[in-house]
C-alpha cells in the first residue's frame, strides 16, 4: 500500500481539509472524548476479508473500528478530518489527517474500506465524491463496508433542515438515507451491492422508548478501467 503523503501520528498535515467543519469536529472530540470509544463490531469484515489485508478506515476518529481491525490482524490505516481525534488515538496506529473527499492514497491501495457513520455528514456532492474516492483507492474486487443513519431514526427531523432528509445539529450536517438512495449512490460510482440491510432497535431514554435506525451495506468494486470510475 502506498500513499501520497505521510502516514503517521504527530502534527504533519497531509491535506488541507474543510477548516470550518474540521474545527467543529475538533471541538466535539475535545469536549466529549468518551462519545466515540470502542472498539466496535467488525464481524462483517472478518467474514469477508483475510487477515493481513490492507484496510482503510474512513472517518476513523479516535479508533473505535481502527483498533479492532488492527487487533484482528489487518494492516489498517485510519483517515479523519479531525486533528484532535487523531491526537487522541494511540500513536501505534497508522493514520492520516485528510478530507475523505480527497484521500491521499494512490489508486488501488486497499483490499477493503470501512465507512461507518461518515457519509451522512457530507453534502450530496460530497457523498458522491467520497464514494468515488473509495472506489479509486480499492483494488479490483475490493469491498466497502458502510453504515449510515436511516429515516426512522429518533434523530430524524432534529435540528435545522437544510435539504431533503438533512439536518444541521451542533454545526454538523446529518443526512438520513433510504435503502434505495444508498444503493444508487454506490451503483453510480461503479460498485456492485453485495448486501443491503437495516438495523432497527429500541432504546430507552428518560423512561421513553425511541427507535434507532441504521442501514448497512457491503459493496464490491467490479470495474477495472479507470476511465469507467466516474
Amino acid at each position: 500500500m502506498e500513499n501520497k503523503g505521510a502516514v503517521a501520528a504527530g502534527s504533519e498535515k497531509v491535506l488541507r481539509p474543510d477548516k470550518t467543519l474540521a474545527k467543529i469536529w475538533d471541538e466535539n472530540y475535545a469536549l466529549h472524548r468518551s462519545w466515540w470509544k470502542g472498539p466496535y463490531d467488525i464481524y462483517p469484515v472478518l467474514q469477508q476479508v483475510a487477515p493481513g489485508s490492507y484496510v482503510l478506515d474512513v472517518g476513523c476518529g479516535t479508533g473505535r473500528y481502527l483498533v479492532a481491525l488492527h487487533r484482528n490482524g489487518f494492516r489498517a490505516v485510519g483517515a479523519d478530518l479531525s486533528r484532535e481525534a487523531l491526537v487522541l488515538l494511540d500513536p501505534r496506529y497508522a493514520r492520516v489527517l485528510s478530507d475523505v473527499r480527497q484521500l491521499p492514497f494512490l489508486d488501488r491501495s486497499f483490499d477493503a474500506v470501512t465507512c461507518y457513520g461518515v457519509l451522512g455528514h457530507l453534502t450530496g456532492t460530497g457523498r458522491k465524491k467520497t464514494v468515488g474516492e473509495l472506489f479509486r483507492v480499492l483494488r479490483d474486487h475490493g469491498v466497502a463496508f458502510v453504515e449510515v443513519l436511516g429515516r426512522r431514526d429518533l434523530r430524524y427531523g432534529h435540528g435545522e433542515k437544510v435539504t431533503e432528509d438533512t439536518f444541521i445539529r451542533g454545526g454538523i450536517p446529518h443526512h438520513h438515507f433510504s435503502r434505495s438512495e444508498l444503493s444508487e449512490l454506490f451503483h453510480s460510482q461503479g460498485f456492485a451491492v453485495q448486501m443491503l440491510d437495516e438495523k432497527v432497535s429500541q432504546k430507552e431514554y428518560n423512561g421513553a422508548k425511541h427507535t434507532r435506525h441504521r442501514i448497512v451495506m457491503v459493496a464490491e468494486k467490479l470495474r477495472t478501467s479507470s476511465a469507467d470510475c466516474f
